[in-house]
């Protein structure tokens, strides 16, 4: 009665090396061989069920009472006392509740429900054609007109497929109320690496918003999500029996309010400001995010080896020093058990700035974008395309990544860009 998945390697992705430590390539993805007899099964965040569990599942949602699951999570998960003790945070809730707390409306964490937008990525399908769009899904209260509101509020995005992966593991989403942007960009690698970034832009935006220092102390909330995120994920993976050592995501955040921008930042995606001068009304990227979070950074190898890491290879890697494993590129992500154990962390880089009126835009790219496109490339189609919109625009620059990258490498990541016009 059990489901044996057989895999041909244990990692996928754009940040795994599967052939030990000599292994030149970046983004040699793994394909899984197929299992020896198809089983009827229901899928759900990529976890695999026998229908007689699903339909038990069912029973006991139907039986369950959601208004003492709510508080009971909202007690149970956020207070200080367990956020700033690590040792207390895998025992934060039972699946069952880490589940609901999954499904439950962002809008519940809201202070004002009346009004605001949220956009987020739907669960990706199993397989998925090269260059297709991520099925999003939109949920709104007090909006007449969507895309005026997304116009007005300066809201534009692209999540597509590349060809590395058979599915799409970037994702992301966009929540505006009436006084703060939230955005995050979440860039999954690994087996389950999809699910990772799934369950990450499910969980994050809730998680934070129900902090109790998110209105008065945004940093401390952005840190302290990040961590909680962490343990709850591997709690969540662990007991849905995911092979989930070497899965993990990025995560790159931020929060504007008014004038003021918080990010948090894990991993290898990027935040650029678009800022002009007074010399010069076209803008310049800025580049926020300062790391890409590469083992080779001299501060985070000493990490990585003083915690029995080894950092080797180019592009550099860490691995075990008793095994060719994990072949993680990162120094910082999450999820990612096995490379958690030899330095590798989830502790975001936080930049807080002011907004000033030079700046005419925040945007965040996953790697599958920046990677394979140069900065003034990127400006010139933002530019030339302004007049058909940066929606357009946006698409433009995923092709021409994808396009880029095709022909130097044959080879393309996923790709996301979100832009807030300022």
């Amino acid at each position: 009665d059990q489901y044996i998945v057989y895999l041909e390697g244990l990692m996928g992705g754009g940040n795994y090396c599967c052939s030990g430590k000599n292994d030149p390539g970046e983004d040699d993805p793994q394909e899984s061989t197929k299992p020896k007899k198809k089983t009827k099964h229901k899928s759900r965040f990529g976890r695999i069920e026998k229908i007689e569990e699903a339909k038990e599942e069912e029973e006991k949602d139907q039986e369950y009472n959601e208004t003492q699951v709510s508080f009971e999570l909202e007690t149970e998960i956020v207070p200080e006392k367990i956020l700033s003790e690590s040792d207390k945070l895998s025992t934060i809730a039972k699946i069952e509740e880490i589940e609901r707390y999954m499904e439950r409306d962002v809008a519940d964490f809201l202070s004002n429900q009346s009004a605001y937008l949220y956009i987020y990525g739907e669960e990706t399908k199993l397989l998925q054609d090269s260059m297709e769009k991520k099925a999003i899904i939109i949920n709104y209260e007090g909006i007449d007109n969507i895309e005026a509101f997304m116009q007005g509020n300066g809201i534009h995005y692209v999540c597509q497929k590349g060809i590395s992966n058979p599915q799409n593991q970037d994702d992301f989403f966009v929540l505006v109320d009436e006084t703060t942007t939230l955005m995050g960009v979440f860039d999954g690698h690994g087996v389950f690496g999809t699910q990772y970034s799934c369950l990450a832009q499910t969980l994050f935006p809730k998680l934070l918003l129900n902090h109790p220092k998110y209105k008065t102390d945004v940093v401390t909330a952005i840190k302290e999500t990040f961590a909680l995120i962490q343990k709850t994920l591997f709690s969540f993976i662990k007991k849905k029996g995911f092979i989930n050592l070497y899965s993990g995501t990025t995560g790159t955040v931020l929060v504007k309010r008014g004038s003021n921008l918080h990010i948090g930042h894990v991993g290898d995606s990027r935040v650029y400001i678009g800022r002009t001068t007074e010399e010069n009304d076209s803008p310049n990227l800025i580049r926020v995010t300062l790391s890409d979070h590469t083992p080779d950074i001299e501060s985070e190898k000493e990490r990585i080896e003083k915690c029995d890491g080894v950092v080797t290879g180019n592009p550099a890697r860490v691995y075990n020093s008793k095994s060719d494993l994990p072949g993680l590129a990162l120094s910082r992500s999450i999820g990612d058990e096995a490379a958690s154990y030899i330095g590798v962390i989830c502790e975001p880089e936080i930049i807080s700035l002011e907004l000033t009126k030079t700046d005419l835009f925040v945007t965040i790219c996953s790697n599958g974008i920046w990677k394979n496109i140069q900065e003034e490339i990127f400006l010139e189609i933002l530019i030339k395309n302004k007049g058909k919109g940066l929606d357009f625009a946006l698409n433009t620059i995923a092709e021409y990544a994808f396009k880029n990258s095709l022909e130097a490498l044959g080879k393309q990541d996923d790709m996301t860009c979100l832009l807030l016009s300022i």
